[in-house]
């Protein structure tokens, strides 16, 4: 700690490394033999001693180590590879806790190092010195449990014969280099006697030292972790280098209280399994450099999943305000789409959706700011698929202390949007709902900090105000800017009806800002909020933690039922009596694991615009506020790691499960390893040990499908493949209808058991036959739910309060009137519906309707089974119980697929059906080969947050060496990346809660091509006739590489078959016309033709899809523009200027 920066600072923590050695005991560590304490804190004999004198008897002391050690290097007392044999050996005196961190050598069999590489924090005097040691492999290894005795520490010294010394004191006589041998080991007996006699080590007398599981860090990062705790930590000093040949991955002393760093490897070879290396355990921090493979020439490996973890922490008791991480990338070249790396961003209290990149990038970082107080953890996680491998990765991780002031966060600002037209809304001003804000570098240095500091050449960690490689913005982050759910849009100053635009039908004051709706307590939308503590118990075994929950699920549920008029709207929403009672067996068990296990809970909603939420602000949809009624409910309420969230990725427009039924898993959750990849049953079996504080979703608790408005383009087969998809989820499957509310006074107060007995219905016969794909299998294997949000209203009663009835003579708008007594709203039109699409309140009892579904499903599970779980003496058992209790139809369904036998699980009985592909029947398009396995799924549809792995414009295919990036790649092959809408969404960060469901496609850009052709004629005079000018232009963009190509997977097991789409739909007049031709080959093929002309099959069938194909091989299917002439003339008539791509599956 020699800088004057730190000279006043007395609180300075340490670190520690701890071990996991296979005993059940949390108290393993490797402690450090120097720490650092207050001068008041020494109590050894030499604690009276000046300062001064210490250094000079410590400095005296390091100089004899350095010439014992220079005696040693000079007379070749070194492992000499030239005249000896090496074999490590496992050091006589190294304790067990050791072997973590181990070396082997052998000579002809290892791998070379330049420089000197430290092996261990402090242990300083451990450095391999270029001379006569030739090769030299350091190789990290953890102990695995397993009983093969094969960890060593090699010593890195060996006496040779005299006779084989040839350095500088190789002719001193015997006695001579033994007494000054002795000299130097009394020397350094007494420094180390210094050191104990002032207690610098860990001394019980002055500090009690306790092994503890640190609280950010996930289980893997255990064999070598770091925990700061004032006087039971351990420091380093000097420099670390983290792997051989990196020899510039150093970290500097300065005041990053916590780093822990983890490297793991998950992989599928020879090995098999979850293979650990950790680098641990460093004070302060500076730089850290990354490189995979080392050598840039060479390829990474395939299959397997490589992650580097960084852990940082702020203390309050810094004397900086804040520290800057950044992550910048010096060489990123994989595979496109099917390898990626994905940045990993959390602590306790959150957990951000990773960041996903692919293919190869030139300039790439990422930046984020540590505050005072602040925790957080970065990962960073490389994947690679079974085939295809490309030069990898280079990084650099770097934490620089910030010497310039910050701003406060800026007051929280949203958008105003009065009297602004969006083709979809929102309906706000800006004064209530959720904005951004942002902090800001002041270019105003610390005033803690010396001048001199600055000049000394030693800043390297730090960061100047004048740095300008770093952004002077923290931000922007979501915030509230106050309460939508009052809003007083009556006595709004500003308020005009009149200049509201769209299609605005019933009373705007009711919906407006989102009034009445149930707001966000935490901003961010995306981020899951995991409970930070154990709140249901720390002792299992104390089992009143039972009645506990007991109590918060009746709490809750009576607060969701108390703002209706009556319980039974919620209660009678939920149809199919025959099966509610098992589907909410089913779904009361997953919340109780949830809660109990410190795991999130997910809810999953697909449909079209209701869903999405057209006309209405983002937060002010049902699902997101489902996620506003549980989520801090489940985070007071659950153990460490519970939360609770929603994804909503409905699409409106022309959306309907004939794409969307593709694409549950590839849009809700993260897709790699798929699903038959021998790397996915590794990872589930070390999911818990792998990313147990990231919580990666693979899979989702339940799964909704609304498609109330747009399902007419949709199929038995593709609603089957959506609900085969949420199963291969694990996710109770349900479709809802969207709310209406009671049209007339007449039409309500009826009975309530009339209504009850309306609850019992038969799937295959309701919604005009839309379900008859749910045959009584599905029934029986799955949890299933069919949710209509009107179905209890009519039991409202009375419907309006009294002496404010306004009866509509007309039938036109419906009845109207003010709201019951203690009501936020009539159960009406006129305060549920905007037009056909659902108000802020309308949305509110819909999400009511599901939170009090999963509420009182958990509290008639806990109520039933209470004496059952009050005997289980170790969670052991109650988490077996809870498994089997929440079903298990994912494996499955997976094993079925595996083993060709669909009635492992539901035989299907639409979505498997290639007898029934080539028939001329009228009901044939209702039957398809989807479900035969998991289809692979590409989709540019917003919303894209989500979509981690499946975005169709990540899979271009480039040749190798070819670089372009995806914009210089359209400009030059005469498409366009677009989109039609004018929405600013939610998750662009710009102050708005604009609905997410934008439609980005590829088009032929005409003019591109109108040019091309013109000039194309001019040089070509002899062709004539329009079809051969066509059919020859056509192939002159072929032979140029002027067209779009994608690389999908024909999946495992699957039927050998990709579909492509214009628009949301295969557009079969577009097929006859041959506006554009679409071709398909397999990537090993594409990739041997060096022409670029050998695009295999045309797809020309009706459907279009490509048959005929191999499961789990990858292909690339290419656009190439044909009849370029043909311009749209009507809407049932379009041209090729009217071809978009916007999907691609592959099944």
């Amino acid at each position: 700690i020699e800088n004057p920066l730190f000279e006043s600072y007395d609180h300075m923590e340490r670190s520690r490394l701890i071990t996991n050695d296979c005993r059940d005991e949390d108290t393993d560590y490797v402690a450090h033999p120097f720490m650092h304490l207050p001068d008041a804190q020494r109590t050894g004999i030499f604690a009276s001693v000046s300062s001064t004198f210490k250094k000079a008897l410590l400095a005296t002391g390091i100089l004899w180590i350095g010439i014992v050690i220079g005696f040693m290097l000079a007379t070749n007392e070194e492992m000499n590879a030239s005249t000896s044999s090496i074999e490590a050996r496992r050091p006589v005196n190294a304790p067990y806790a050791a072997r973590p961190l181990t070396m082997l050598q052998k000579y002809g069999q290892s791998l070379p190092h330049a420089g000197k590489v430290s092996l261990q924090p402090r242990a300083l005097n451990t450095t391999f010195d270029d001379a006569e040691l030739k090769k030299l492999q350091i190789r990290l290894i953890t102990n695995d449990c397993r009983d093969e005795d094969t960890d060593y520490v090699a010593h890195p010294f060996m006496h040779l014969p005299v006779q084989q010394r040839t350095g500088i004191l190789a002719s001193m006589s015997s006695t001579f280099k033994k007494a000054l041998l002795a000299t130097g080991i009394l020397w350094i007996g007494i420094v180390i006697g210094f050191m104990l006699a002032t207690n610098e080590e860990m001394n019980a007398s002055t500090s009690s030292i306790e092994a503890r599981r640190p609280v950010n860090a996930p289980y893997a990062a255990r064999p070598l972790t770091m925990l700061q705790k004032y006087g039971q930590s351990l420091p380093h000093a000097g420099k670390v280098s983290l792997q051989p040949r990196a020899l510039n991955t150093t970290f500097d002393d300065a005041e990053l209280n916590k780093l822990q760093i983890n490297v793991d490897v998950m992989t599928v070879n020879e090995k098999s399994g979850l293979q650990t290396q950790r680098v641990g355990s460093l004070y302060g921090a500076h730089s850290f450099n990354y490189k995979y493979p080392i050598d840039e020439q060479a390829l990474y490996e395939l299959n397997e999943i490589r992650r580097t973890c960084f852990h940082f922490a702020l203390e309050e008791a810094s004397i900086v305000q804040s520290a800057v991480i950044r992550i910048v990338f010096h060489r990123f070249d994989l595979e496109n789409g099917f390898d990626r790396v994905l940045i990993r961003h959390f602590n306790d209290s959150f957990i951000d959706l990773p960041l996903s990149y692919t293919g190869y990038h030139r300039n790439l970082s990422v930046q984020y700011v540590l505050n005072k107080q602040e925790s957080r953890s970065i990962c960073i996680e490389m994947q690679s698929d079974e085939s295809i491998a490309s030069h990898g990765i280079e990084y650099d991780v770097i934490v620089q202390y910030e010497l310039c002031e910050w701003s406060a966060w800026d007051a929280c600002w949203a958008m105003d949007l009065w009297g602004q037209r969006w083709s979809r809304g929102p309906f706000m001003n800006g004064r209530c709902g959720l904005g951004i804000a942002s902090q800001h570098r002041l270019n105003k240095t610390l005033p803690i900090v010396d001048e001199n500091i600055l000049n000394a050449n030693n800043t390297e960690g730090f960061l100047l105000c004048s740095n300008a490689n770093v952004s002077g913005v923290n931000g922007p982050e979501y915030c509230v800017k106050r309460k939508c759910e009052d809003y007083d849009n009556y006595h709004e100053p500003q308020f005009d009806p009149h200049r509201l635009p769209g299609y605005a039908w019933y009373n705007i004051s009711r919906y407006y800002n989102g009034a009445g709706r149930i707001d966000p307590k935490y901003p961010d939308p995306f981020r899951l909020y995991p409970s930070p503590q154990n709140n249901l118990f720390t002792d299992f075994t104390k089992k009143q933690w039972i009645d506990n929950l007991i109590q918060r699920l009746k709490t809750k549920s009576k607060e969701i039922s108390d703002t209706h008029q009556n319980v039974n709207i919620l209660n009678y929403a939920i149809l199919d009596a025959q099966h509610k009672e098992q589907t909410m067996q089913y779904l009361g068990a997953k919340v109780i694991y949830s809660l109990v296990n410190g795991v999130p809970f997910m809810v999953a909603l697909s449909g079209d615009s209701v869903a999405s939420g057209h006309d209405n602000m983002f937060m002010s949809t049902y699902p997101m506020q489902l996620q506003s009624r549980l989520r801090k409910w489940w985070i007071e309420t659950g153990n460490k790691g519970a939360a609770f969230a929603t994804r909503n990725f409905a699409c409106g427009g022309g959306m309907s499960s004939d794409s969307q039924g593709f694409m549950p898993v590839s849009m809700v959750t993260e897709t790699f390893p798929d699903a038959f990849n021998p790397l996915m049953e590794i990872l589930e079996s070390h999911y818990d040990d792998w990313y147990r504080n990231a919580y990666p979703i693979h899979t989702v608790d339940v799964e909704l499908f609304e498609y109330h408005f747009t399902e007419g383009g949709g199929t038995q087969s593709s609603r089957e493949l959506h609900m085969r998809e949420s199963a291969y989820l694990d996710a109770i499957w349900g479709t809802l209808e969207p709310i209406n509310g009671v049209k007339s006074v007449k039409d309500a107060c009826k009975p309530w058991e009339d209504i009850e007995k309306s609850t019992n219905i038969e799937w295959t016969k309701i919604y005009r036959g839309k379900y008859q794909f749910m045959v009584d299998s599905y029934l029986d294997k799955m949890g299933v739910t069919y949710i209509a949000s009107d179905h209890g209203l009519p039991g409202s009663c009375p419907l309006y309060a009294n002496g404010t009835v306004k009866l509509d003579a007309n039938s036109k708008h419906d009845d109207d009137g003010l709201p019951p007594d203690g009501l936020m709203w009539a159960y009406t039109p006129w305060w549920f519906r905007v037009n056909w699409h659902p108000t802020s309140r309308g949305h509110r009892v819909m999400a009511d309707i599901i939170s009090y579904w999963i509420i009182s499903s958990a509290l008639q599970f806990m109520e039933k089974h209470k004496e059952q779980i009050n005997a289980f003496q170790t969670m052991t058992e109650l988490n077996s119980f809870l498994k089997e209790k929440k079903g298990d139809w994912r494996n499955k369904l997976v094993q079925s697929i595996k083993d060709q036998k669909y009635d492992e699980f539901v035989t299907p009985s639409f979505c498997a059906r290639k007898d029934m592909l080539e028939s001329e029947d009228r009901e044939a398009i209702q039957y398809n080969d989807y479900c035969e396995s998991i289809p692979f799924a590409l989709t540019n549809v917003k919303p894209m947050i989500y979509n981690s792995h499946n975005l169709l414009n990540e899979y271009l295919y480039l040749k190798d060496g070819d670089n372009r990036t995806f914009a210089e790649y359209i400009q030059q092959t005469g498409w366009t990346w677009s989109t039609a809408d004018n929405i600013i969404g939610i998750d662009r960060k710009e102050g708005t809660e604009g609905n997410m469901d934008t439609f980005w496609f590829l088009k032929p850009d005409e003019k591109f091509f109108d040019n091309m052709l013109t000039d194309w004629k001019k040089q070509h005079r002899d062709i004539t006739e329009d079809e051969k000018v066509l059919g020859a232009f056509h192939q002159h963009l072929i032979d140029n590489a002027i067209y779009m190509q994608f690389v999908v997977k024909v999946p495992k097991y699957g039927s050998g078959r990709i579909k492509f789409f214009n628009g949301y739909h295969c557009d079969e007049w577009l097929q006859k016309t041959n506006a554009v031709k679409v071709y398909v080959n397999t990537l090993e093929n594409v990739m041997k033709d060096s022409s670029g002309t050998e695009l295999g099959q045309w797809i020309q069938n009706k459907r279009c899809i490509a048959t005929d194909l191999h499961a789990n091989t990858k292909y690339v299917v290419t656009y190439v523009p044909m009849n370029v002439t043909s311009k749209s003339t009507a809407r049932n008539q379009p041209g090729w200027d009217s071809f978009s791509a916007m999907y691609l599956f592959a099944y």
